[in-house]
């Protein structure tokens, strides 16, 4: 067995340190993971380690968004050209287009997170309550990934990775709501902000036991949020 060659010290990063797999694979977890980042030198900085890294035999594994299946931003800029310099440069590679991760650490700006702190600290902020999210529990992304790696016909492909179902933003912030026992102080926004295809790679994991994203997304919460 070959200890995982791991790329960065962050949420997604720490969840493979340790691990083996039959295969050399390297796992870059380095990247910008602020989808609010418009800093072109973090873009340039990820893209330096990128090339660095790239020159390898081992099965390179990069975490992407699914946000660039259906936004436009800066961010989504920048991973869509890490994507393209990994497709031109690796050797072998898996490039996986995540949902929402969800877990005990990471950055403050994601959805979670952002609720949670706007809920506890009592502050207003504006809710589009028919637009579509998605979430992973880290540790289930682990475990997909572990799984990829042990299929050699899963090669060199960028995947969609999310769950089966999605949950609006106005689901969600029950559920937030309802996990804290406190309620939100929020302005309703009625458009629909984003609407997600669902176009996801077929997840053994999921199909397996899959049950509805609120129940999903409850068991994460009382997981991670105690």
């Amino acid at each position: 067995m070959h200890p995982i060659e791991v790329v960065g010290t962050g949420l997604i990063a720490n969840k493979f340190i340790h691990l083996a797999t039959a295969e050399p694979a390297l796992v870059f977890a380095s990247g910008v993971s602020n989808s609010l980042e418009t800093s072109i030198t973090a873009f340039e900085r990820e893209i330096t380690l990128l090339e660095e890294k790239l020159d390898t035999d081992k099965l390179f594994i990069y975490f992407s968004s699914y946000s660039v299946t259906y936004k436009k931003s800066s961010y989504v800029d920048h991973k869509l050209r890490a994507e393209q310099l990994i497709a031109e440069k690796a050797k072998k590679y898996l490039v996986l287009r995540l949902t929402n991760i969800v877990g005990s650490a990471g950055n403050k700006n994601t959805v979670i997170n952002f609720l949670i702190d706007k809920i506890k600290q009592q502050q207003t902020f504006n809710l589009y309550t028919h637009a579509e999210r998605n979430f992973l529990d880290v540790d289930d992304v682990v475990k997909i990934v572990m799984d990829l790696i042990t299929d050699p016909g899963v090669r060199n492909r960028m995947l969609n990775i999310g769950y089966p179902q999605n949950l609006t933003m106005q689901q969600v912030l029950d559920l937030v709501q309802n996990h804290l026992s406190r309620k939100a102080v929020y302005e309703e926004m009625p458009g629909v902000q984003e609407h997600l295809d669902n176009n996801f790679f077929k997840i053994p994991l999921f199909s397996s036991k899959e049950s509805a994203a609120t129940v999903y997304l409850q068991q994460i919460l009382e997981k991670y949020y105690k």
